[in-house]
């Protein structure tokens, strides 16, 4: 990652641009991905990973989640102090490829985990996670 700036979304990216007040946000620019806010659009792509057991299985034990349980996770993302979560999006076409989460940061013993779902099979292996 090289540095926070300022990055318009693209135009035809109106699912997203509706999602918030400001047609514009702030992501952490790559050269592969962005990093940025989650957007209510991403949600129904989210629950759909989460429910695939052949992607939640290398997440450790597979437990379907319900749709109640998923809005609630998915509502308290921002509002959580001890966990961050990015949403990570293609250099240039901004296409939503996954997340990053960080948890149980604990600032007082500086650790926290990480977590990184590339969620289609057809974008992992492409280095979209390392970088």
């Amino acid at each position: 990652m090289n540095y926070w700036r300022h990055f318009p979304l693209a135009a035809s990216d109106s699912k997203q641009r509706s999602a918030g007040p400001n047609f514009e946000e702030y992501m952490l620019i790559g050269t592969k991905i962005c990093l940025g806010p989650m957007f209510q659009a991403d949600a129904p792509i989210i629950f759909n990973w989460r429910n695939w057991a052949s992607i939640m299985h290398l997440d450790g034990l597979y437990r379907p989640t319900s749709q109640g349980n998923f809005d609630e996770w998915f509502a308290t993302i921002g509002k959580d102090l001890s966990r961050v979560v990015f949403s990570i999006r293609r250099q240039g076409d901004l296409t939503f490829l996954g997340f990053v989460q960080i948890i149980n940061i604990h600032p007082v013993f500086q650790s926290a985990e990480l977590g990184i779902m590339i969620g289609e099979a057809g974008n992992r292996g492409l280095g979209y996670g390392q970088e």
